[in-house]
């Protein structure tokens, strides 16, 4: 506990502060958190438009004996579509829980 009786007092109360109202960590912590969302934006862009190929190759593709003519790539791609969205869902809430950079913690 910190008294003013302690000799330090003044300098260890202006540490303590400085270590409450850095920010630097939940800043970097922000950033990594954007990245990691625009980066699964791209995979999902690529999904989707692997998916609009798979369903096209499968409607043009006519037999039964063609590598499409069943849907498991088309599931196995709407899979990962699925995947990569939770995985932006929970990016995004740990991105919104962080305080935003260059904010004043007081009015």
């Amino acid at each position: 506990m910190l008294d003013r009786k302690y000799r330090n007092f003044d300098q260890k109360k202006q540490e303590l502060l400085e270590q409450l109202l850095d920010i630097r960590e939940e800043t970097e912590l922000l950033v990594e958190v954007k990245d990691i969302r625009d980066e699964i934006n791209i995979i999902l862009s690529v999904l989707r438009i692997q998916q609009s190929l798979v369903t096209q190759l499968r409607v043009s593709a006519s037999g039964p004996d063609t590598p499409l003519s069943n849907s498991s790539v088309e599931l196995l791609v709407k899979a990962n579509i699925c995947d990569f969205e939770k995985l932006d869902s929970q990016a995004k809430t740990a991105q919104e829980n962080l305080p935003p950079p260059n904010v004043p913690l007081c009015p």
